[in-house]
């Protein structure tokens, strides 16, 4: 279990006081004083909520105190502390689900419940470690103490650990591999800030499970990587017989001189969970592999289990893979999440309007219309879009909030989300293929620096896409920010379209959407994609909605209503004044309207708060978006 304790050091003045609270508590804990270390590290959580570290950090501290008080044999002192410490980690995990260190310590706390008072962990959590990549069941108890820990000498002792100058093992024949991972106290890591050492707690707490029993050393016979041996093989195991497989002398000789990035690869990729070793691909900086690797037409679909379709909720496992492969692909498929009692109204109701909208266009000269409005625009030859009626069943919760597609959102882009987009996209029989498009840039195109999505575009089948109907296809990758000095390289596709792509996106690979109804895809709106040509003789109807972070605006794709007096202003002026010119448009509209007798009323909600918590709407105020 990693119990490294990182304190983020803070750049800004502004946040010094949360850096004392961590250097404090580092002080604290080196000098042995726990308490004092989870007050400083509890005052920086609560300073720093939405930091996975913090809360990582406070689950360490309280730990090592409910260590402590096992070793004094105050055992129910030592229960209340670690099932303390464990809501920390999962604290930790919640913000941040493919955090290592939290998961191996969440992981080793559990197993120190389990063995010292048979506490069985949830199957929740079991399903989430499971998912990380972290299983239950695969814990080794099997682990040394940095001889570098200010009670090492007492808990090796405790812990019948041999030192490493001796015999270089500890006991079942475990090298002390990993003594020399440990820092000093008050060491620097490689981002700057303190780092305390490996402690490995959960052994410690495992070996006081039955202190009248003596431990025979024997193991699950787990190869160690790298060919150092396997692990808890027994007292006589040479370190070598039990490893995994393909641990040859060849192998060891790599391994020697593989940089620190080479040999994080090298595990990443021995990581069975597809969706676990993507992210961690994509994470480490090796996206063309994690893209090659996890963007395959199969993983495109995330289907729930037909018992979360009945219950309404996702599992968590259903949640991460279609966040994984959002995060890496730019797109996923979220199968069947639309229950068919509301995708089948939805569908009649939806080509009611298309109907209604398509009679209402004026063709143009090549006998399609060529309008542009707040209800209606077309999206190319025999393509159309249209603003959805704010009423049911378009606004049923099963379609804008979808139980099934906002956990993923939400770990996409963070709890404060906003609607920009609710529309239906159609495209009629005979439509060609689209041109490739992204529906929006890279925030910071010359920074060379990937970001998170900051917006995802949501297509629900109305009806069964199939391949003859023109399915969007997408460019796995395409979403993926350029590195600083790089330059796009041209791509030939199969109909001879060109791209100038990333080294991020992997040869000319295309994923095809197609979806049964009732299913909804989703993609960073960042991702080059294109409707496909419809062949068939039904036109292709999807609902359409975009979520943004709520700071960001959309200036390309929708314009902002200005003033007369506007257009006398010099170019320069026009762009630093726009926003300004707006906001006096709508003020003006809002005079205008007063003047003349017209009842204006406003929301109670208290936006200028940063908030959204209930403050009570006006008295008798209606809510229109039924």
């Amino acid at each position: 279990m990693r119990l490294l304790l990182v304190a983020l050091v803070a750049a800004a003045a502004s946040v010094a006081h949360a850096v004392d609270h961590v250097a404090l508590a580092m002080r604290a804990d080196e000098a042995g004083e726990f308490e004092l270390a989870i007050q400083h590290f509890e005052a920086h959580a609560q300073e720093s909520p939405d930091d996975p570290t913090a809360h990582n950090n406070l689950g360490v501290a309280t730990m090592r105190y409910g260590i402590e008080m096992m070793m004094a044999r105050r055992r129910l002192k030592g229960k209340q502390l670690f099932t303390k410490s464990a809501e920390h980690y999962r604290a930790a995990i919640a913000l941040d689900r493919f955090n290592n260190m939290a998961a191996d310590n969440l992981r080793g706390v559990l197993h120190a419940l389990n063995s010292n008072f048979k506490v069985e962990p949830s199957e929740e959590d079991k399903a989430m470690l499971e998912d990380i990549g972290f299983p239950f069941d695969d814990y080794d108890p099997q682990q040394a103490v940095p001889e570098d820990d200010p009670t090492h000498t007492r808990i090796r002792k405790k812990l019948g650990v041999k030192d490493a100058d001796t015999e270089g093992a500890g006991e079942g024949g475990a090298p002390n591999r990993r003594f020399g991972a440990a820092k000093d106290h008050g060491s620097v890591g490689s981002d700057g800030a303190p780092v305390l050492p490996r402690k490995r707690m959960g052994v410690i707490a495992d070996k006081y499970a039955d202190e009248e029993e003596e431990d025979d050393g024997g193991g699950s016979g787990r190869g160690g990587r790298g060919g150092g041996g396997g692990r808890g093989g027994g007292g006589d195991d040479e370190g070598g017989e039990e490893g995994d497989e393909g641990d040859d002398a060849d192998a060891e000789a790599d391994a020697e001189f593989e940089t620190p990035e080479q040999a994080e690869l090298r595990r990443i990729r021995g990581i069975k969970n597809p969706y676990i070793r993507g992210v961690k691909l994509f994470e480490a900086g090796a996206v063309a592999e994690a893209v090659e690797f996890l963007c395959t037409q199969e993983r495109l679909h995330v289907a729930p289990r037909p018992k979360e379709l009945k219950a309404g909720k996702p599992a968590f496992k259903t949640v991460a893979r279609a966040a994984a492969t959002l995060k890496v692909c730019g797109v996923v498929i979220v199968d069947g999440v639309i229950p068919a009692a509301v995708a089948g109204p939805l569908a009649a109701k939806a080509d009611a309007v298309i109907d209604q909208r398509l009679a209402g266009v004026d063709p143009g000269a090549d006998g399609h219309a060529t309008f542009e409005g707040t209800t209606a625009a077309k999206r190319g030859e025999s393509r159309y879009e249209f603003a959805n009626p704010l009423e049911a069943p378009f606004t049923d919760d099963a379609v804008v909030q979808n139980a099934f597609l906002g956990p993923v959102l939400r770990r996409t882009m963070g709890p404060r989300i906003e609607m920009d987009t609710f529309s239906t996209v159609v495209s009629l029989p005979g439509a060609p293929a689209q041109h490739w498009h992204a529906d929006a840039g890279q925030l910071f195109p010359r920074a060379g620096l990937h970001l998170p999505a900051h917006g995802v575009v949501a297509f629900a089948a109305l009806a069964n896409v199939t391949r003859d109907m023109g399915p969007t296809e997408f460019v796995p990758g395409s979403h993926v920010q350029c590195g600083k000095d790089e330059k796009p390289s041209p791509v030939q596709y199969d109909d001879g379209s060109v791209l100038d792509l990333c080294k991020a996106v992997p040869g000319n690979r295309l994923l095809i959407a197609e979806a049964p109804r009732g299913s909804v895809v989703l993609f960073d709106f960042r991702i080059f994609h294109r409707g496909g040509p419809n062949t068939s003789d039904r036109r292709r109807a999807l609902l359409y909605s975009t979520y943004l972070r709520e700071w960001y605006t959309d200036r390309v794709n929708f314009h902002q209503q200005l003033s007369a007096s506007f257009d006398a202003l010099s170019p320069a002026r026009r762009k630093l004044f726009s926003r300004l010119d707006h906001r006096n448009y709508v003020s003006g509209l809002q005079q205008r309207l007063a003047a003349a007798g017209g009842d204006l009323k406003e929301s109670a909600y208290a936006f200028n708060a940063y908030s959204f918590e209930d403050t009570a709407p006006a008295a008798g105020a209606a809510d229109t978006a039924q």
